[in-house]
């Protein structure tokens, strides 16, 4: 009867307190679940990114035709002013030519400087693992 008592006891115990590994078990599960929810919003979120980046792309495309016809009639005003004012039509065209150049060239060094901005340098940075980091001041 104590025999009978005692396995009636154990498995009372075995039901009520989940071992250790039932435990992580749960907890596996549980952070399975939680990582899966995290990556449909971010496949959610990229998506959405992504449809917003084709609208952006779009809309930049037709402001830059605009922008391109603008310039190109001012560029030609500014030239047929300067054979209005007594200038060789050559002379007229070389110098609109010359101005963009300039520009261009000026454009060019600013894409320069900005471009070490590119690539998430920061992001990287902290996806370095920590030991690579060293102390503060150190080259690891």
């Amino acid at each position: 009867m104590t025999d009978r008592l005692s396995d009636i006891a154990e498995q009372e115990a075995a039901t009520a307190a989940p071992g250790l590994l039932e435990v992580a078990k749960s907890i596996w599960l549980e952070s399975i679940g939680l990582l899966h929810e995290r990556l449909q919003i971010a496949a959610l979120e990229t998506k959405l990114a992504g449809e917003r980046l084709a609208a952006i792309v779009a809309m930049s495309v037709i402001v830059a035709v605009l922008g391109v016809s603008a310039w190109l009639g001012l560029n030609g005003a500014a030239i047929l002013w300067l054979i209005d004012m007594g200038l060789m039509p050559s002379v007229a065209m070389l110098i609109g030519v010359l101005f963009n150049m300039i520009l261009a060239v000026l454009f060019f060094l600013a894409i320069q400087r900005e471009r070490h901005k590119l690539g998430w340098p920061a992001t990287l940075r902290s996806l370095e693992p920590m030991q690579s980091k060293g102390v503060k001041g150190e080259k690891p």
